[in-house]
């Protein structure tokens, strides 16, 4: 049975851009000189990275406690929490003499290594990352404790209803897992906590929390506690249940995580090269509002939106997914596949080096997009 935890909060996503590149048209090869405006076919601009940064939780006993995926919205949203299991499965192949689980990753390669596996499950860059205890929780969280959640049990020492956590109860209160108890009931508890946590840090300004407020931890959870944040556990399958049907790890559940990632993070990067195919994504229609939408579904298949404009025309009746040398084409045909089987093109000016920027695909929306992304 699928546990589905949370839910994440649906709305447009949005796609920022850095500024106008210098383009060239992706039909001819040339220059397009004066640069036009946002408005205006051959509009191009290079798109900004979503950011993410990793919240590594270290219990007292050292082991791997679970891991929050902290990423920013260019809109009003705030962003998204990622809770992530200790026991996610990395692997399938139980012949393989590597780690299975996140859990396994952190007690052979620590914190370092538990991002990269998290990246590369998620395909998704995290640059940033912070290993956090049970001190480093307190000192992040005495500004503003003690934090109120609300517990429908016995959690540990802490009974149900209405529970003020201090600073030092945090890191303990989020380890808690008793004897018998699955690990993503442990989850539902960090819902509850960044849930209540954030809205006391928006309300708490300026003195919110300890350090640089720009930069790391600071940024991340300030713009996150300013907006209407997602806060959602990865979505996940029990398997290898154990005495007690209690499960001893969790499958990640393919369709729902790359939903997920495809909504929480509209403008992911590669977590390593090749791992995305990376888009040129241009509206060649007068609906401004099937940008975001197609990019949802690139993403979905495996895009990396690296820069979004305007086709030379808004009459183009059929979408296209054009490459240009024949090493490209597998990307092509593979995003095309998931996004209602588009026409598959290639274009010779796309091939040799001619564009100034490391384009594996151009998609040109054409007036059967919205039917496409549908299918």
């Amino acid at each position: 049975m699928l546990i589905a935890l949370g839910i994440l909060v649906a709305g447009g996503v949005g796609l920022a851009v850095i500024g106008v590149a210098t383009v060239r048209n992706s039909t001819a090869g040339r220059f397009v000189d004066p640069l036009p405006g946002p408005d205006e076919p051959g509009y191009q601009a290079y798109v900004e990275p979503t950011p993410t940064m990793a919240v590594v939780h270290r219990g007292a006993e050292g082991e791997l406690i679970g891991v929050a995926l902290l990423v920013l919205e260019s809109n009003e949203d705030g962003g998204t929490v990622v809770l992530v299991p200790a026991t996610t499965l990395i692997r399938q192949d139980p012949d393989e003499e590597a780690p299975a689980t996140l859990a396994e990753v952190y007690d052979q390669l620590g914190d370092t290594g538990v991002v990269a596996a998290l990246a590369d499950l998620l395909v998704v860059a995290i640059p940033e990352h912070l290993e956090v205890d049970d001190a480093r929780w307190a000192s992040l969280v005495a500004p503003v404790a003690p934090v109120e959640v609300e517990l429908t049990g016995q959690v540990g020492e802490w009974g149900p209803g209405t529970v003020p956590l201090t600073a030092d109860d945090v890191g303990p209160f989020l380890a808690t897992l008793s004897e018998g108890e699955p690990e993503v009931e442990r989850l539902e508890r960090q819902v509850a906590l960044w849930t209540a946590w954030l809205p006391q840090v928006r309300d708490a300004g300026a003195d919110a929390l300890p350090g640089e407020t720009g930069v790391g931890i600071g940024r991340f959870v300030r713009e996150l506690a300013a907006g209407l944040p997602s806060i959602v556990p990865l979505p996940v399958t029990p398997v290898d249940e154990g005495a007690g049907g209690v499960p001893e790890a969790y499958n990640p559940h393919v369709q729902q995580v790359g939903d997920l990632v495809a909504r929480a993070v509209p403008s992911p990067v590669s977590p390593t090269p090749d791992r995305r195919a990376r888009v040129r994504l241009l509206n060649g229609t007068t609906d401004r509002a099937l940008m975001a939408e197609a990019a949802q579904a690139l993403v979905r298949s495996g895009a990396e939106i690296t820069i979004v404009g305007n086709a030379q025309t808004f009459d183009e009746e059929e979408t296209r997914l054009l490459y240009g040398s024949e090493a490209q084409r597998p990307a092509a045909e593979w995003l095309a596949a998931g996004f209602g089987d588009a026409t598959v093109e290639a274009d010779p000016s796309l091939d040799g080096g001619e564009t100034d920027d490391d384009i594996d695909v151009t998609v040109i929306l054409g007036d059967d997009a919205r039917d496409l992304i549908g299918r």
